[in-house]
């Protein structure tokens, strides 16, 4: 099973162009979502990743988590 923290450093290292250590299906939501959005703004925008979460009612944490 993959921990919520070893998610988040996965999203955490594709925003900083790192390469992948998951793969997308192994990702529960809301980090499914997160990494998606990356893969498709090429894995470095911050702001493709706020657009994505600005309806999330969790945002402040998983932006948190994130950053």
């Amino acid at each position: 099973m993959i921990t919520e923290r070893m998610q988040v450093q996965a999203i955490a290292d594709k925003l900083a162009g790192l390469p992948a250590k998951l793969k997308a299906g192994e990702l529960s939501e809301p980090w499914a979502t997160c990494w998606r959005v990356l893969e498709s703004s090429n894995g470095t925008t911050n702001q493709a990743l706020l657009e994505a979460l600005k309806d999330e009612p969790e945002r402040e944490r998983i932006v948190g988590a994130i950053l």
